[in-house]
């Protein structure tokens, strides 16, 4: 194996070690995203541009392969040294690389702003049930006026029934 192809051979395992690392850290931020961030807060637009940013990336690391792929063919077809500062792929593999590190900090600023929310909302203990008072039932009179149809010497009468009320 000559150095040409050995460089390739690391080239393509650093485009893909970039791409482990984008779709890594999407899958992390998906997973554990409502655990960071609540709803409607100032950290989501951050976290929508960092998968933004991660999947752009992701894209260009895959023309990066297709680039290097694409230069060992036409060395092989045309019986010539590959050239592993090609054009398409110096631009590919720059573009893969810068972008992913400007992900990064856009994912770290995202923690950062979600975390520092979450610890400065307010806490509210969680319920027990010695902390609620018993609920005591004690049944209480109410009074009640029924207007019967009646002409109009007849006053309406009051009658008093039992009830039960709940009181806390």
């Amino acid at each position: 194996m000559d150095y040409h192809e050995k460089a390739f051979e690391y080239a393509g395992e650093t485009v893909r070690q970039v791409l482990t690392l984008a779709t890594g850290v999407i899958a992390l931020t998906v997973t554990f995203a409502k655990d960071i961030i609540e709803p409607g807060s100032c950290a989501l637009p951050w976290m929508k541009w960092g998968w933004a940013l991660f999947g752009t990336s992701i894209f260009f690391g895959i023309l990066t392969l297709m680039a290097i792929a694409g230069q060992l063919n036409d060395a092989a077809k045309n019986n010539t040294t590959p050239d592993m500062y090609a054009p398409n792929i110096k631009i590919f593999a720059n573009c893969q690389i810068w972008i992913c590190f400007i992900a990064l900090v856009v994912t770290i600023r995202f923690g950062v702003i979600g975390l520092n929310e979450r610890q400065h909302q307010p806490r509210v203990p969680p319920a027990t049930a010695s902390a609620a008072p018993p609920t005591t039932t004690q049944p209480t009179a109410v009074m009640t006026t029924q207007t019967a149809p009646t002409t109009s010497t007849q006053a309406p009468v009051a009658t008093s029934t039992s009830a039960v009320r709940t009181t806390t």
